[in-house]
């Protein structure tokens, strides 16, 4: 199988960049979001607003809760 020359190493590095990037900012849309609850592409998260003024100030950490199955509710 040949490849396109111009599918290289450099190619592979600008689409994970890519990917990296619209990641970031979808987490960063999530994490400004007023939403408790957030669905999307069969995952759920429920969680506790931050206040509008701490926004810029919040240090994220994450708690042990325990996994649901498809049937609980």
């Amino acid at each position: 199988m040949t490849f396109p020359t111009w599918f290289n190493g450099s190619f592979i590095v600008v689409i994970l960049t890519m990917l990296g990037a619209c990641g970031a900012g979808i987490l960063t849309f999530l994490l400004k979001s007023r939403c408790r609850t957030i669905k999307c592409c069969c995952v759920e998260c429920e969680r506790d607003v931050i206040p509008v003024n701490q926004l810029n100030t919040v240090e994220v950490t994450a708690r042990n809760v325990p996994m649901r199955t498809q049937g609980q509710v």
